[in-house]
């Protein structure tokens, strides 16, 4: 059969992390090129705990359908969290789903939106299905550079700006306040969406918690996601939209139509390991762990690369960001690495304008520290050839 696909399947193509993840069938490759949380984080006993006491005492409700707008008991405990209405929050299957839901209410084919320079892959894959119009705005070691935000702001009257403020994905890099102040700001000035993605926040290792763009602002310009994916369970699939109720509205109906509901089960289980106790101590663990690999893979950098690579030093977050000679370029670099079984994202995947061909992406929390050793001599090897 001959299929007449939607145009708006046109120049797309799968992600370069799930490639990258058919790699680790084979056993001997050390992949650094994942946004996995270490499996040994996973607060398994808990959960396996909860999930039974769950269906033990309740089935049916954990295993019949539930309201599109989340579970309530979860709703609550997250309106008390973040200073809400429970009507201002949409929970969703990962913050993956809010950002299609986000598309999905606010874009019409041709419309602009506004990202980081370079910014997540995954947002940008989502983001391209409504097929808009998609400028990068620049960014230095302090986030988003805001004098090229107004520009671009005034240029091109973007729908939103996808921003993510706290160890940014790929750089690790983190919005300093004043700049977070200044895109609530501008949000305001020019009546403008932004939507602030925060998945890694609770996951620093160092430095002073910043408050997030949506709790500077105060007229409703901005919704933040969400997520229990790096902090919990990526597997869970729970995560939240926060935001105006006219907007969350919209979410809400986008959702009836494709997942209905994020499992109540699911939901349940987050809601109870929340009320348990136990969350907090859990993160303060991770946290430990994270930090003992993030000091050791940035300790293996300094020690192994050549002088002519630079590289972020996040104070939180799953990443850091590598940045080679001029003219070396990193998808070449991948496939060699490859071949002596290392492997990382090229940079050229998140960027949506402008790629940087020299950069790629690295993850210090899945791999433990023996193995990210044998894994970046490995690479400051394939590396020190090309130059």
């Amino acid at each position: 059969m001959e299929f007449s696909f939607a145009e708006r399947f046109e120049n797309m193509s799968g992600s370069a992390i799930r490639a990258i993840f058919a790699l680790l069938k084979d056993p001997e490759i050390i992949s650094f090129g994942g946004g996995n949380p270490a499996g040994e984080a996973f607060p398994s006993k808990q959960l396996s705990d909860i999930s039974k006491k769950l269906l033990d005492s309740s089935p049916q409700i954990m295993l019949q359908y539930g309201q599109t707008e989340g579970y309530s008991p979860l709703k609550e405990e997250l309106a008390a969290m973040y200073n809400v209405n429970t009507d201002m929050i949409q929970i969703t299957v990962g913050a993956q789903q809010a950002l299609d839901l986000i598309s999905k209410a606010m874009l019409n084919k041709g419309d602009c939106i506004l990202v980081e320079n370079p910014t997540f892959l995954g947002a940008l894959q989502t983001f391209k299905m409504y097929q808009p119009s998609i400028k990068a705005v620049e960014t230095d070691s302090e986030g988003i550079i805001i004098s090229d935000l107004e520009a671009k702001i005034k240029k091109y009257s973007p729908k939103f700006l996808y921003v993510i403020p706290s160890f940014q994905n790929p750089t690790g890099i983190t919005t300093s306040l004043k700049r977070r102040q200044a895109i609530s700001d501008l949000a305001d000035k020019y009546n403008l969406l932004v939507v602030e993605d925060d998945p890694y926040g609770k996951l620093r290792y160092e430095g002073s918690e910043l408050p997030s763009i949506f709790s500077l602002n105060k007229t409703g310009s901005v919704v933040y996601l969400t997520s229990f994916s790096k902090t919990i369970s990526p597997g869970l699939r729970v995560a939240a939209a926060i935001g105006a109720q006219e907007l969350i509205q919209k979410l809400t109906i986008g959702a009836q139509g494709t997942t209905v509901h994020c499992p109540i089960l699911n939901q349940a289980m987050v809601y109870e390991f929340l009320k348990s106790g136990g969350y907090e101590p859990h993160i303060e663990n991770m946290c430990r762990l994270y930090k003992a690999r993030r000091d050791n893979m940035l300790k293996l950098l300094s020690e192994h690369m050549p002088d002519n690579v630079s590289y972020t030093h996040p104070e939180g977050g799953l990443f850091l960001w590598c940045t080679l000679s001029e003219n070396t370029d990193a998808t070449k670099v991948f496939k060699k690495a490859v071949e002596n079984k290392v492997a990382f994202v090229p940079g050229i995947s998140f960027y949506s304008e402008n790629p940087k061909k020299n950069t790629f992406r690295l993850n210090f929390s899945f791999v433990n520290e023996e193995k990210a050793k044998t894994g970046i001599i490995a690479l400051a090897k394939v590396i020190k050839e090309f130059n």
